[in-house]
């Protein structure tokens, strides 16, 4: 990741990812995925020199929720919320590995993500593309 990425541009993420399933890691293009991870590093950062937002990661996390829920309306507790951003933040993670090296990591459905699941991974040619 690199900090010459340019702020995430939620308008634009939002007409590029307008389904759940795209709002999966495995299925954001390299630019998404890079920008999301940058986004997703200052999670923890309370200071207002923080140079990311965390809405892109907040917009993908919300789609999938909101399709899992079946619902366009949800509430949800902060530290669950945080849970969720720790977990995407996780699969993101792994997508990026999978992606740029030779480990490969099963990634996460619409049914799967954001569960407590065992996570298959292989080095060599991937199995799950």
């Amino acid at each position: 990741m690199t900090d010459d990425l340019p702020k995430t541009d939620l308008s634009l993420l939002s007409r590029e990812v307008q389904d759940a399933e795209a709002a999966l890691p495995s299925n954001l293009s390299d630019y998404w995925l890079d920008l999301i991870s940058r986004d997703l590093e200052y999670l923890d950062d309370d200071s207002d020199d923080a140079p990311h937002t965390i809405g892109g990661p907040m917009y993908l996390i919300l789609k999938i929720l909101m399709h899992r829920a079946g619902t366009d309306q949800m509430e949800i507790s902060d530290e669950e919320l945080y849970r969720y951003f720790v977990a995407y933040q996780l699969e993101v993670g792994l997508e990026i590995v999978s992606r740029r090296t030779e480990v490969k990591a099963e990634p996460a459905t619409l049914e799967t993500i954001f569960t407590d699941r065992d996570v298959t991974i292989q080095r060599g040619e991937s199995p799950y593309a």
